[in-house]
């Protein structure tokens, strides 16, 4: 089933650069053919991870590689979502990018072999990596809603009415769409942690706590908790949240470099409830 994720990610990388080609000049067989390579390449990959799932008997989040597919996945899916909701087309130049980042980020993942996959106790992994995942892909659209809102904010105080203009929507609506993304993205984000730390307390014992990526992810999850609290309470509102959001999901991919080299017992051979 190797040949249908190279296939999803060939279509994926082709939607991506017609989304680009959409940005530039406005054409409806443009935006047409992206959304349906897109759509194409998306279905492709919900196929090869359910495969890989019935392969491992197991949910599609138990290593590196189909993690990073999966957060791909949902960040694909949100685009159909947010566009049929908000009527955006031109958001997939801004998210599908993002998605393709993570498709690229899995091939130079490590390899489990499936021996490991075998000893894996599926079920809470499942929830805990899917809850963090769908929370981290909602932020991710509220980082893609933010940067359009900072360069249609530019466009209108230099009053440049441009083609670009005219096809981003109103600074209301994109707020709204990031508002969203961190409204919901929080309480999953924090779901998957809280369900995490039982699962680490129960696997690991004493000291759980004290683990690097479990104390990383704690800062991280204030940042999370600082950036929900703002928006809810309304103590920062357009450009200023729009910035917030983007140095906030900035942290978040430099979280995926940083954890991967933090010494840890976060692995597959040595907690996930391995026997």
């Amino acid at each position: 089933m190797r040949i249908l994720y190279e296939l999803s990610v060939a279509a994926n990388f082709i939607a991506l650069f017609l989304f680009f080609i959409f940005a530039y000049k406005k054409s409806r067989p443009v935006i047409v053919a992206a959304s349906s390579m897109l759509a194409a390449g998306t279905l492709m990959l919900m196929f090869f991870l359910a495969f890989q799932g019935v392969q491992y008997h197991s949910q599609p989040v138990t290593t590196p590689f189909l993690s990073y597919n999966f957060l791909a996945l949902l960040i694909y899916l949100l685009y159909f979502l947010f566009e049929f909701r908000f009527k955006i087309p031109l958001l997939g130049t801004f998210l599908v990018p993002v998605g393709f980042f993570f498709n690229i980020v899995s091939l130079f993942s490590r390899n489990v072999q499936a021996a490991q996959m075998k000893m894996v106790s599926p079920f809470l992994l499942g929830i805990h990596t899917g809850f963090l995942m769908l929370g981290e892909a909602l932020f991710i659209l509220a980082f893609a809603s933010s940067v359009m809102y900072l360069i249609q904010e530019k466009n209108l105080k230099s009053k440049r009415f441009n083609q670009l203009y005219s096809r981003l929507p109103s600074l209301g609506k994109l707020e709204e769409m990031a508002g969203l993304g961190v409204s919901a993205g929080f309480p999953l984000i924090t779901t998957g942690l809280l369900i995490g730390f039982f699962w680490a307390a129960k696997v690991w014992g004493p000291g759980w706590y004290l683990d690097p990526k479990v104390v990383w992810s704690t800062v991280m999850w204030v940042i999370y908790a600082w950036l929900f609290y703002s928006k809810i309470s309304d103590r920062i509102r357009g450009r200023r949240f729009a910035v917030a959001v983007i140095w906030c999901v900035l942290l978040i991919l430099l979280s995926f470099v940083v954890s991967s080299f933090l010494p840890s017992i976060h692995t597959l051979t040595q907690s996930y409830g391995a026997k």
